[in-house]
């Protein structure tokens, strides 16, 4: 049903991983998936975009991988500038912990998804958690998430 409603929202029968599509049409059907089917199925959606997302040949690990998520964001966006979309700012807590801040305009479950699909990509003990605090979906300019690794 979630492809259904991205495939209405974005005025196309099959959509095309290779085509680009306006954002605010994806964003609208993004919203209508997260009240229709929940915020996990959104996170589902994130993950998935992560399980078939190409990297260049220098992202081999869990750190370079979350630091590429913001290049690879503008990449697949026009404009791509930071003032019009946004985006996600990589932060090294320590050797084990990372901190990525989202201030773009998608819904935080997609976020959340993105993130866990990179973390779980390049470190199956990687761990994604939506830090407490600010948040998009109650009005804030941005989300924190949290991964942490053993």
């Amino acid at each position: 049903m979630a492809r259904k409603i991205l495939k209405e929202g974005v005025g196309t029968q099959e959509i095309d991983e290779n085509k680009q599509y306006p954002a605010e049409k994806y964003i609208e059907s993004l919203n209508i998936i997260e009240k229709k089917m929940g915020s996990l199925v959104l996170k589902k959606v994130g993950e998935f975009m992560m399980e078939s997302a190409k990297w260049p040949p220098n992202v081999d690990d869990l750190e370079s991988a979350l630091k590429s998520i913001d290049v690879a964001y503008k990449m697949n966006h026009t404009p791509n500038s930071s003032d019009k979309i946004g985006s996600y700012h990589f932060k090294k807590i320590s050797d084990k912990e990372f901190e990525i801040n989202c201030d773009n305009p998608y819904p935080c479950g997609l976020d959340l998804g993105i993130i866990v699909g990179v973390a779980e990509k390049f470190n199956s003990k990687a761990y994604t958690r939506h830090k407490e605090g600010d948040c998009r979906a109650k009005g804030k300019k941005s989300c924190v998430y949290s991964i942490k690794f053993s």
